[in-house]
C-alpha cells in the first residue's frame, strides 16, 4: 500500500494533467485580448500595413474564447474528482488559494501603492470596501451610481 504522500501526490498529477492544445489556444485569446487593447487609433482600411489592425479587431472573441476554455477546463476537473470519489474540498482550497492572494495584491498596489507613487489621494475605505470585502459585482448591480 502507498504511503498518503504518495497517493496525494498521484491524486494532484491527475489532476493538474492537460490538454496542451487547449493551453496554447487560451494563450492565444489572451493574445488577442492584449492586442486588442494595445492597438490605439485602429484604422482597419489602411490596407496591408494595418493587417495587426484587422486582427486586433477580433480581439473580443479572445474574451469569449478564454472564458470558455476555462469553464471546459474547470469542469473537467471537477467531472474527474467527482469521479474518482475525492473531496471537492482540495479543489476549492486550491483555488481560492490561486485566486485571493493575486486578488488582493492587486487591490493593494491600484488602491494603495499607486496613488501614493502618483500623489493621488487614496480612497476612503467607504468608497473601495466593496472591493475589498469581494462584492463590488453585487453592490454595483444594486446602485447603477456606484461606478
Amino acid at each position: 500500500m502507498p504511503s498518503p504522500e504518495i497517493a496525494n501526490q498521484k491524486i494532484v498529477d491527475e489532476i493538474k494533467t492537460r490538454i496542451a492544445g487547449l493551453d496554447y489556444l487560451r494563450g492565444l485569446a489572451i493574445l488577442l485580448v492584449l492586442l486588442y487593447h494595445c492597438t490605439p487609433n485602429k484604422n482597419p482600411d489602411l490596407g496591408v500595413s494595418s493587417l495587426l489592425f484587422k486582427i486586433a479587431g477580433f480581439g473580443w472573441l479572445g474574451v469569449d474564447l478564454f472564458f470558455v476554455l476555462s469553464g471546459y477546463l474547470v469542469c473537467k476537473m471537477l467531472l474527474e474528482i467527482k469521479q474518482s470519489g475525492r473531496s471537492l474540498s482540495l479543489f476549492f482550497r486550491n483555488r481560492l488559494l490561486r485566486i485571493v492572494p493575486i486578488y488582493y495584491l492587486s487591490l493593494v498596489v491600484i488602491l494603495v501603492i499607486y496613488p501614493i507613487l502618483t500623489d493621488t489621494e487614496i480612497p476612503s475605505l467607504k468608497d473601495s470596501y466593496p472591493y475589498w470585502l469581494y462584492l463590488s459585482n453585487n453592490i454595483g448591480g444594486m446602485n447603477s451610481s456606484f461606478y
